[in-house]
């Protein structure tokens, strides 16, 4: 069952096992990630991406430069917050 992002990850690493990828999301996903069933796993199954849209600055999700969700699979200084 592959209902939730975290299970359709771990089924493509499986899947895929020597196969590196990485989760490209919405800055608007990432700021209400903490909703998502294992959100907790993403992080931990693979590098995670975030991209903004178009016109879209970083002040609205103030919160999330503060280190309020795990840096771990991302560059320090790709992070962009």
């Amino acid at each position: 069952d592959t209902r939730f992002t975290c299970d359709s990850l771990r089924a493509l690493r499986a899947i895929y096992s020597t196969t590196r990828f990485t989760w490209l999301m919405g800055a608007d996903n990432l700021a209400q990630i903490h909703h998502w069933r294992d959100w907790q796993d993403i992080f931990q199954l693979m590098p995670v991406g975030v991209l903004r849209g178009p016109g879209k600055g970083w002040r609205r999700n103030a919160h999330l430069r503060r280190g309020a969700l795990p840096r771990r699979g991302l560059p320090r200084a790709r992070q962009g917050f």
